[in-house]
């Protein structure tokens, strides 16, 4: 009989996304196979204390699934500490890792590989406001104001007048020391997951979805997080040719960051193109997530899923090892 994979699930962490995390745990602990797995929910609290040494999860574990979001979990700090262990470890690496949750970076190498981006700002604390005003009236509103390194839509606004400003920016700034003022691009919310098996040869797409945000103007954290909170259609009721477009520029946004076992690529459709938002390299798990929705489309239900994430760990770690 073949022994079960010890996998130690790492959750919450010190980061805005704890919850979400906690949500994503549950979610791949309800899942994982009990014929195959043999899984332990281990809960980093918000100071960063573990309640289980690394060196005894080395001894204890086969496999860390990451299931954490924003800083700590998923910007390449955890997974610097499980490099640094040799511990082998679920989705990007280090440094996709971070440049998936650097917006600015993120955004500089989407350009630089001709994807259309929308045109934006870095600003900080020390900004003068007569720049920042200069810059929105140079961008026409409305624009998007949003922290520059933290997920799940966290701080995140669209400005439609000038008395909205200066809320967006305190807003954004509670979360991060760097803000992007971004112009806002018009037209329909659409996201794309991809899967691989532990090489950027071996990724493929999933079936795209479009989201429509029944109680807010965008997919915020309450419209991502909240069941009913948004409108999911997997697939879009789109052209065959611009899902397919959806498909390509997820796959290449996942191969030109660098991105392992899973991400999630969002974009914005305006009837003529397609603007590329942001890459997400640990996607939520959570009961109303989207990958989950996208790989079940494909046939793909949530346990075979997590097999295909651990199976890509699993074979990235065996490679950098021969």
């Amino acid at each position: 009989m073949k022994r079960k994979l010890k996998i130690a699930v790492l959750a919450g962490g010190p980061s805005f996304e704890h919850e979400v995390s906690l949500s994503t745990a549950q979610g791949v602990m309800k899942n994982l196979n009990p014929q195959k797995y043999k899984a332990r929910l281990i809960i980093i609290d918000k100071k960063g204390k573990w309640p289980l040494d690394p060196l005894k999860i080395k001894k204890q574990f086969d496999l860390c699934f990451i299931a954490m979001h924003g800083e700590y979990g998923e910007d390449g700090t955890i997974q610097g500490l499980l490099e640094a262990y040799q511990i082998p470890y679920t989705c990007s690496g280090v440094l996709a890792s971070s440049l998936g949750m650097d917006k600015w970076q993120a955004q500089k190498i989407f350009t630089l590989e001709g994807f259309n981006v929308p045109v934006t700002y870095l600003i900080d604390l020390k900004t003068p406001r007569q720049k920042i005003n200069k810059i929105i009236k140079k961008l026409k509103l409305p624009v998007v104001i949003k922290p520059r390194h933290v997920g799940s839509s966290v701080g995140i606004s669209i400005v439609k007048n000038k008395k909205s400003i200066s809320l967006a920016l305190r807003k954004a700034f509670q979360y991060d020391q760097e803000i992007l003022i971004q112009k806002y691009i018009k037209g329909r919310e659409v996201t794309c997951g991809v899967l691989d098996q532990g090489s950027l040869e071996s990724a493929w797409p999933l079936i795209p979805t479009e989201i429509i945000p029944q109680k807010d103007a965008f997919f915020n954290y309450r419209a991502k997080y909240m069941p009913g909170a948004s409108l999911e259609i997997t697939p879009p009721k789109l052209p065959a040719t611009i899902i397919k477009e959806i498909q390509k520029q997820a796959l290449l946004a996942h191969k030109v960051i660098g991105c392992s076992g899973m991400s999630r690529t969002d974009f914005i459709f305006d009837n003529r193109k397609l603007w590329i938002l942001e890459i997400n390299t640990i996607p939520g798990l959570t009961p109303t997530s989207l990958v989950p929705q996208e790989a079940q489309a494909m046939g793909i239900n949530y346990s075979q899923m997590l097999d295909i994430i651990i199976g890509a760990a699993l074979n990235r770690f065996k490679n950098k090892c021969i």
